[in-house]
């Protein structure tokens, strides 16, 4: 990313080659690494097969690796929910499968990859 020459502005200029971050979470202290998602940006974990994808109503945000997985079950609190309401035992089942799969993640006994792509740069993993 580059800033603008214009004091006048504050805008941004996206970098039109595109990023691609990886980043390992092996330990409690991985969680404390900052994320930063433009709008335009894909998060995927495969170990967890969660893949975002951007769309419409994308939000960016600036959080750490924790505070990705905490939006994730924010999500699958959601869907749980309505898998209840619906009787959907197997869809229950393997929200609650992921759902350990992140604790563990938090607590350190279980490794994942974080992976941002974005096609305009704007997006990062700091602390690497």
């Amino acid at each position: 990313m580059s800033e603008s020459t214009d004091p006048a502005t504050s805008r941004i200029k996206s970098d039109t080659r595109g990023r691609r971050f990886e980043f390992r979470i092996i330990s409690c202290e991985d969680l404390l690494v900052r994320v930063i998602r433009a709008e335009t940006c894909q998060i995927e974990i495969p170990e967890l097969g969660v893949v975002i994808e951007p769309g419409n109503a994308s939000e960016g945000f600036i959080t750490n690796v924790e505070g990705v997985l905490l939006r994730i079950e924010k999500v699958l609190g959601m869907t749980k929910n309505w898998a209840i309401r619906d009787g959907d035992k197997d869809k229950i089942e393997q929200i609650e499968e992921l759902s350990n799969r992140i604790d563990a993640v938090k607590n350190g006994e279980f490794a994942i990859t974080l992976i941002l792509e974005d096609e305009t740069g704007n997006s990062a993993i700091l602390g690497e």
